[in-house]
């Protein structure tokens, strides 16, 4: 910068612009080894000067909410054949750019290492109609297993459980009318057993 009048110019004075991207995030926090429709929670801790974060995910996985904050909800596909391993990724992001990637290996949970039983695998069939619903749905369980015993709950997106009941002794088709009013949203429905875990999903559009 330069001071100006009619006898001259003064003498220069300059000041040093640095510019910095912000570092990338630490770590990243969250379920590696995730089950076939599973919902998955994933966070970095909060990096300095940040206005936000980008985040990246396996082929065929979604994020459900949490997109440019450090915390996300991420939902994976519900067969065998779409579940594609990869990564994780996030970027702390600032005027001045991203950082590099910061990433976390993701790769299918191993049958037999965990309870959870896809509904593509499993003799008992587990379905909701009408989906999408406004209002009342039911939820159907055919199970032909003797003295069958099962734990069905509706879990919002967040892992909140909104509706429980407990069935016992009962083989067949099963049918759970539900009236409860749910806010507008995702909602998976898990029925349990001593035996095995399924699971399927409701998008529920609210009470008209």
């Amino acid at each position: 910068m330069q001071a100006v009048r009619n006898c001259g110019a003064s003498l220069q004075k300059s000041l040093s612009i640095l510019t910095k991207k912000a570092a990338a995030p630490a770590s990243i926090s969250g379920n590696t080894t995730p089950c076939i429709g599973a919902t998955e929670i994933y966070s970095c801790p909060l990096v300095p000067n940040a206005s936000g974060y980008n985040w990246t995910v396996p082929a065929n996985a979604q994020i459900l909410n949490g997109q440019g904050f450090n915390q996300i909800t991420v939902l994976y596909p519900a067969t065998d054949l779409l579940f594609k391993n990869g990564t994780i990724g996030v970027t702390a992001l600032s005027p001045c750019g991203a950082s590099t990637l910061k990433t976390l290996p993701i790769t299918k949970c191993v049958a037999g290492k965990n309870k959870e039983i896809n509904i593509q695998t499993t003799k008992t069939a587990l379905t909701v109609y009408p989906n999408p619903a406004n209002g009342k749905f039911t939820i159907s369980l055919n199970d032909n297993s003797p003295s069958a015993s099962w734990n069905i709950e509706i879990v919002d997106e967040y892992g909140t459980v909104v509706f429980q009941k407990k069935i016992t002794n009962r083989t067949g088709n099963i049918k759970i009318p539900v009236t409860e009013n749910l806010p507008a949203g995702l909602y998976f429905i898990n029925s349990t057993s001593e035996k095995e875990k399924i699971t399927c999903r409701l998008v529920y559009a609210g009470r008209f």
